[in-house]
């Protein structure tokens, strides 16, 4: 914040506040709980809308499994949301209850109201199976005239589950496979790459 104070003339805290720039206006929610408690602290959601058109981005809720998320969705009305989607990829760490809420009030949202996009993105994403976890939200996407997708086929791009497949990319996958059961993860880069790494590193700390 130091470096950046000479920058602005304002700083201004966004958390349930809003903004008008010419015809759009900006809408930041209350802080809400980034998750289904507040362990991991807060975020802010985003409302931005310009004529007939509204674009919500709901930060980094983890679904949304919350009445307090879920009202500030609902009460923005958004044409175009882009949602975040709930934790599926990490059951031990996102319980099944938060799930079906995720799930309930992503398919409230399609039912209630004027949305005609819903993005999903990030959490949803990190799991191969997504489709068949939100299966409820692209039924009922259907149902009510709703576009649901990635971002990257929003974007018009192929879909890439990076993350999902980090394992795979790494050469992790399987039980054993790249792993010693009682050691350290093995790398997926050749060592010896590693090696002639660390000695163009060496050597360009030589004086000339």
């Amino acid at each position: 914040m130091r470096a950046l104070k000479k920058y602005p003339r304002e700083v201004q805290v966004s958390d349930g506040n809003a903004a008008d720039f010419g015809d759009t206006e900006v809408v930041f929610s209350p802080a809400v709980p980034h998750g289904y408690n507040d362990e991991l602290g807060y975020v802010v959601m985003v409302r931005v809308a310009q004529g007939g058109e509204t674009f919500l981005h709901t930060s980094d809720v983890l679904g949304p499994p919350l009445k307090e998320q879920l009202s500030f969705i609902l009460d923005s009305d958004p044409t175009v949301l882009y949602a975040d989607g709930p934790m599926t990829h990490m059951p031990e760490n996102y319980p099944q209850e938060m799930t079906k809420r995720s799930i309930a009030n992503l398919t409230r949202i399609l039912r209630t109201t004027g949305i005609r996009t819903l993005i999903v993105d990030h959490h949803a994403l990190r799991d191969r199976e997504w489709r068949e976890r939100l299966a409820p939200v692209l039924e009922a996407g259907e149902a009510h005239d709703v576009r649901v997708l990635t971002a990257a086929e929003f974007a018009g791009k192929a879909v890439e589950q990076l993350e999902a497949n980090r394992d795979i990319l790494y050469g992790l996958a399987g039980t054993n496979e790249g792993r010693k059961m009682d050691g350290p993860v093995r790398s997926a880069f050749p060592q010896q790459s590693v090696q002639d790494s660390e000695e163009r590193e060496e050597e360009s700390r030589r004086p000339g």
